[in-house]
């Protein structure tokens, strides 16, 4: 656990028992708490929103559908020492599944945050191209070697033993993280997992959101990811991917 100034009891790790001494990539693959939260007082309020807008969290992908929804957070210049704990593990704000998608697919996309589309083209009987709706790179949010440090931690937290490991796909490098938050302040929980495969050459990249699980475990890591592996199993052969 890690004593926040402002809270009145420290705020605890999934694993209230503690993780022991982690690395920054032991702890993403582990989802420690108390290293995120210090992360961020080392990172702090300004740098931090920074990052959160250049991801993309605070504002609308502008995906080829109507009625998309905004976030909701907090902004800079109200955001508090505990706001910063709270959000450097991904609780107390709310964004959307094609927001969440979008933003890991940066990274994934070497660093590059990409608009996303429904369809890629559309093309009629005779093979025509009748629309297409290429690519739109909206900013570089990290480096290239940002991007292959952390899809590299992420691989491991599959094949070795992450808390992603049940999104392991037999033959392939899959990097992935699992997410579990607290919904409003009765015990109800949203377990999701997000996964890119191959991770050294991304070609796909899947969500998974299971919001309030009743039955039996109320982790991402149980809940979400052996359905992400089950998925990236279907959809990698049939893309053609070795």
């Amino acid at each position: 656990s890690h004593m926040v100034s402002g809270w009145s009891k420290p705020i605890k790790c999934h694993k209230v028992t503690g993780h022991g001494t982690l690395t920054l990539a032991g702890a993403l693959q582990q989802s420690c708490n108390p290293v995120m939260m210090r992360l961020a007082e080392r990172i702090g309020i300004s740098t931090f929103c920074d990052y959160f807008s250049a991801f993309g969290l605070d504002s609308k992908t502008g995906i080829d559908l109507p009625g998309e929804a905004d976030s909701i957070y907090t902004t800079e210049e109200n955001m508090t020492g505990v706001d910063l704990a709270v959000y450097s593990f991904g609780q107390r704000y709310n964004v959307t599944a094609i927001q969440q998608i979008t933003a890991v697919a940066s990274v994934a996309n070497g660093g590059t945050l990409v608009t996303p589309h429904i369809v890629k083209e559309i093309i009629d009987d005779d093979g025509n191209t009748l629309a297409s709706f290429g690519t739109t790179a909206v900013r570089q949010v990290v480096s290239e070697d940002v991007a292959e440090t952390i899809s590299q931690i992420l691989e491991e937290g599959v094949s070795g033993n992450g808390g992603a490991k049940n999104a392991y796909v037999k033959g392939y490098k899959v990097a992935a993280k699992t997410g579990t938050s607290e919904k409003g302040t009765n015990g109800a929980r949203i377990a999701s997992t997000v996964a890119y495969a191959p991770a050294d050459d991304p070609e796909v990249i899947c969500i998974l959101v299971v919001d309030e699980p009743t039955i039996g475990s109320l982790y991402g890591s149980t809940v979400a990811a052996p359905y992400v592996s089950k998925i990236l199993g279907d959809v990698l052969p049939y893309l053609g991917i070795e």
